[in-house]
């Protein structure tokens, strides 16, 4: 695909480590784990998908 350059946004990908019931900043513990400071344990590929889907609001 030549013509086309790869942007890279370093915000958009910060925001799928945040948790989306406190709005802090978590860590995937795995692949199918997310947590939070505040202990919130959630499904890490929901986490993301809930975060990409408010954006698009």
């Amino acid at each position: 695909m030549s013509g086309l350059k790869k942007q890279q946004n370093k915000e958009k990908f910060y925001k799928l480590y945040i948790n989306t019931i406190c709005g802090k900043k978590g860590n995937r513990k795995s692949q199918g784990e997310f947590v939070c400071p505040n202990g919130h344990k959630l499904n890490a590929d929901y986490n993301a998908s809930v975060n990409i889907a408010q954006r698009a609001i």
